[in-house]
């Protein structure tokens, strides 16, 4: 993914593209300001791609299920349309940078994550998922909507120390508009839940593994099931369990570490059974420490120089960038022996 400066003051239709912010392999990210001189991040399709029935359907489908979402730690979309025969979205511009890049910023300089405020922040996210999975359409129909790409680079912290879970287009729902390609689904390796893998249903526990993943990343240095190979990582994903994390952080409770497991579980039905029961036990482990809040979270990125103005939405590179994208895992038809059996997972290193 790449960035860099726009034509001075080049104009999309309504709006005045300011800075390119991001480009990837389907689609670029700018920073756009509107009639009312409000600043937006803009995201089109490339002009190479505009006339790709299939990805411009994907757009509307992200615009379309954003639009019955409203809550502070979720990014919000403001318009989407066409311009140019291109389909675009603007969404909210964030100031701040992403888990990813504050754990990133934070190992740099070998310092340990103050395990308060990770906890803190996810708990904030795990709020925009129980909103999320509850949310209904303007019939009252429930959604049942899954986010099913819960992980660090999608969690944005501005500034103030608010997150923000962005990525709407990995959402999906019983109120699907389009189905993608028959039989794929969009996962990122290292975050994904076994049932991804193994190309069976998901639901809220599937994005309670991926916020619990989270959580044990940000605090131990990585994800568990981090590996050289798509292969090996996804193999990983179904057969091994983390090590508890008191091993590897002593100063995390206990009552932390066995939520962390438990929502970590290889079987749906051994997790918490929603983003809810996660929090409430997540404040629970929290409860006996000082008190931590937004202010705390902004003083962490002032400290680690992390104030400058990022866009709210990733920007997925084609499939064939594993480091880059959300890799497509087929479903059952091609899954392999070693996918499609449920082995007793076996401990991690």
């Amino acid at each position: 993914m790449s960035a860099g400066p726009t034509r001075g003051g080049a104009t999309f239709g309504d709006y005045r593209l300011l800075k390119r912010l991001a480009t990837g392999g389907t689609s670029e990210v700018f920073l756009a300001r509107t009639k009312s001189d409000a600043q937006v991040a803009l995201k089109r399709v490339l002009p190479s791609l505009r006339d790709d029935v299939e990805l411009a359907q994907e757009f509307l489908d992200e615009a379309r299920i954003a639009a019955h979402l409203d809550h502070p730690y979720l990014v919000h979309v403001h318009d989407v349309g066409r311009q140019d025969r291109t389909v675009f979205l603007t969404m909210d511009y964030v100031r701040g940078a992403t888990l990813a890049e504050v754990a990133g910023s934070l190992k740099t300089r070998e310092t340990p994550w103050p395990w308060t405020l990770a906890a803190r922040t996810v708990s904030q996210v795990a709020e925009a998922l129980e909103y999320l999975h509850a949310a209904e359409a303007s019939d009252g129909t429930a959604l049942g909507l899954v986010h099913r790409d819960v992980n660090p680079a999608n969690v944005m912290v501005g500034v103030q120390g608010a997150p923000k879970l962005v990525d709407l287009g990995s959402m999906r729902g019983t109120h699907r508009w389009h189905e993608t390609q028959a039989g794929l689904l969009k996962i990122k390796r290292a975050y994904a839940a076994p049932e991804q893998v193994q190309g069976l249903p998901v639901d809220a526990r599937t994005d309670v593994h991926g916020l619990a993943l989270t959580l044990y990343a940000l605090l131990a240095g990585a994800s568990p099931f981090e590996r050289p190979t798509l292969e090996a990582g996804l193999d990983a994903v179904v057969k091994e369990v983390p090590r508890s994390l008191r091993r590897i952080r002593s100063d995390v409770p206990r009552a932390l570490a066995n939520l962390l497991e438990a929502a970590l579980a290889k079987d749906p039905a051994d997790r918490p059974g929603s983003a809810r029961e996660f929090r409430q036990t997540l404040e629970e482990a929290m409860r006996k420490e000082a008190p931590v809040g937004l202010a705390d979270v902004a003083g962490l990125m002032a400290s680690l120089a992390l104030g400058q103005a990022r866009l709210g939405i990733s920007v997925p590179a084609r499939a064939d960038a594993p480091t880059q994208r959300t890799q497509a895992v087929r479903h059952q038809t091609e899954r392999t022996p070693a996918m499609t059996r449920k082995p007793a997972p076996k401990r991690g290193p």
